[in-house]
């Protein structure tokens, strides 16, 4: 079945449906999440709690985490994030997001979060 870390298949993959793009994008929506908040959003004790998770596909922003993050990075998580496959964002509507004007201005950055949460999820593995 699958080996190493199912936190990041997405539900049609868990339910034996296939794989396909739409599987892949919502990866990207799973590893964005992880990279803003530091948390993996379905990552269970085991594998096969993991799994479950998926196939429930329940997940919510955890607002201690994303409340200083913008609308538009919630929004470019929530539509890859969508649970059947046919509603998430393709690749060139993730690229063509508004939350990726930003990498064309000057950077500003009020609030700088922690990267203690990310550096927590890497050290749970050894």
């Amino acid at each position: 079945m699958l080996a190493g870390m199912p936190e990041f298949v997405a539900p049609e993959v868990v339910n034996g449906e296939g794989v396909s793009t739409a599987a892949d994008m919502w990866s990207v929506g799973i590893l964005t999440y992880l990279l803003l908040s530091g948390r993996s959003l379905f990552r269970g004790e085991h594998d096969r709690e993991t799994l479950t998770k998926i196939r429930e596909g329940k997940w919510e922003f955890d607002e201690d985490l994303f409340s200083h993050y913008s609308a538009d990075a919630r929004d470019f998580i929530k539509r890859l994030l969508v649970y059947h496959w046919g509603g998430r964002m393709n690749v060139t509507d993730a690229l063509n997001h508004p939350w990726f004007n930003i990498l064309a201005t000057t950077p500003y950055e009020p609030y700088k979060h922690s990267s203690d949460p990310l550096k927590n999820y890497y050290n749970s593995f050894k």
